[in-house]
């Protein structure tokens, strides 16, 4: 057992963890060997697998990246602040076993449908910019291509619990890999809770549960099986922006004009709300068939579905003053200018 302290720039993170795991990686990957042409695959160290990657709003070019600059700026700022080169996610190709995971209306790349899965997702085959991989040839924002057979996974059990002053305040993660058995089944789980009752923004609230479930069998040396789903149910209110006016009115650089007080009916004290609530819940199940049709060949055919819901709420009135904290008219620099004897 043992305790790690985290501490980057903007963030504090205090992470227990408990790994019952065996030194190797039991990654079944057929690799085409002999070929030069093929651009290699990154790799990573044991200090590397043992790393933790906390921020899941980023994609898998920042996360996954040892580059200095990139590793930094996406844990600190994330996909919201910053972006490859400029590029919306749209630009970025996002693949899991080969299926495009982009929004098929967006074309955005969605981490938050299977956030909280870290060990999952950790260590995706990436590319920056256009180029060949296994599964496609990128995108001008890069490429990342998840593998969710339970063989990808490093076998054995690893809890953790982390502390953090971000989106949420608590999170916990198990996650266990029997890797490939004599019988030729292979089985991972894992499983996932994040919560804050409040963000370090006021008003901003979260609650989310995330599971995986993988399960493969190798019927012999050329054919495998495996089914696997995921989904990460998540309720979470939302922050917004305001004009400079109610930032100095307020003195606070977190402002949310999202929430405030609603009077309960009983005579009791006012309960606090949020009008922007995301309630997210999207499952993917995928049934994938390997066929190692020579050393250099393989196919891969994969069957694919996603179902669920997505609701934001808002506010709604009629023939009724506006309700925002920070409506113009409400605000002293408009009666500065209608009415200056008001603002005066």
């Amino acid at each position: 057992m043992f305790v790690k302290i985290i501490a980057v720039c903007l963030s504090v993170v205090l992470v227990f963890s408990f790994n019952a795991q065996e030194d190797t990686t039991s990654i079944k990957q057929d690799s085409l060997d002999g070929d030069p042409n093929i651009i290699p695959v990154f790799t990573v160290s044991a200090d590397e697998l043992e790393s933790e990657s906390q921020s899941q709003d980023v994609s898998g070019i920042l996360q996954s990246s040892r580059d200095v600059y990139t590793s930094i700026a996406g844990f600190n700022f994330s996909a919201a602040r910053y972006r490859f080169r400029g590029y919306s996610s749209e630009n970025t190709q996002l693949m899991m076993n080969g299926i495009p995971m982009n929004d098929r209306e967006s074309g955005w790349a969605i981490w938050a449908y299977w956030g909280g899965l870290n060990d999952v997702t950790r260590y995706p085959e990436n590319r920056q910019g256009i180029s060949s991989a296994q599964m496609g040839f990128g995108n001008i924002g890069g490429f990342s291509n998840i593998d969710l057979r339970p063989t990808n996974l490093r076998k054995g059990t690893k809890i953790s619990y982390a502390l953090t002053n971000r989106t949420y305040r608590q999170r916990a993660i198990i996650t266990h890999s029997t890797g490939l058995m004599d019988n030729g089944w292979a089985f991972a789980f894992s499983g996932a809770f994040r919560y804050s009752q409040e963000g370090y923004v006021s008003g901003s609230s979260f609650n989310g549960g995330s599971y995986f479930g993988s399960a493969m069998k190798k019927l012999n040396s050329k054919h495998a099986v495996t089914l696997a789903a995921f989904g990460a149910p998540t309720v979470q209110a939302r922050q917004g922006i305001s004009v400079q006016e109610a930032y100095t009115l307020t003195g606070d650089n977190f402002y949310n004009p999202y929430w405030g007080w609603q009077s309960n009916g009983d005579g009791t004290d006012s309960t606090k709300r949020n009008a922007r609530v995301r309630d997210n819940h999207k499952p993917h199940v995928f049934l994938m068939h390997d066929f190692k049709i020579s050393k250099k060949k393989k196919l891969t055919t994969v069957a694919y579905g996603m179902f669920g819901k997505t609701s934001n709420s808002n506010l709604n009135w009629y023939e009724a003053p506006d309700p925002r904290p920070d409506y113009y008219r409400y605000l002293p620099s408009y009666n500065t200018i209608e009415n200056p004897s008001i603002a005066a």
